[in-house]
C-alpha cells in the first residue's frame, strides 16, 4: 500500500483574541507639542442672592403659588390649655 499523503495540521479550535493586536506597544504614545488653545475669559461670578429669594425661585419653579396678605388668617395668640380638674386619687385597698 502507499503512504498517503500528509495532511497540513490544521486546529479545528483556535482561540487568540489578541491576534489583531499584534505589533501594538503597550507604552505611550510619543508627545507631539501642544497647540496652545485660545485664551477662555474667566465667567463672572454671579451676584449673591438671599435665601428668600432662593426659595422664592424654587416654590415659582415647582408652581406653588404665594397666598395674598389677605387670604392669611389673623395671628391669634393660642388659648391656655385647660386642664379637667384633678380626681382624687382611690385609696389604697389594704392587704
Amino acid at each position: 500500500m502507499a503512504k498517503k499523503p500528509a495532511k497540513p495540521k490544521t486546529k479545528d479550535f483556535a482561540n487568540n483574541p489578541f491576534r489583531n493586536l499584534k505589533g501594538l506597544s503597550v507604552s505611550a504614545a510619543p508627545q507631539q507639542p501642544a497647540k496652545p488653545e485660545p485664551a477662555v475669559p474667566a465667567p463672572k461670578p454671579a451676584p449673591p442672592v438671599s435665601e428668600s429669594e432662593l426659595f422664592a425661585a424654587e416654590m415659582e419653579l415647582l408652581g406653588v403659588a404665594q397666598k395674598a396678605n389677605d387670604d392669611l388668617p389673623e395671628k391669634t395668640p393660642p388659648k391656655p390649655a385647660e386642664r379637667p380638674a384633678a380626681k382624687p386619687a382611690a385609696p389604697a385597698k389594704p392587704d
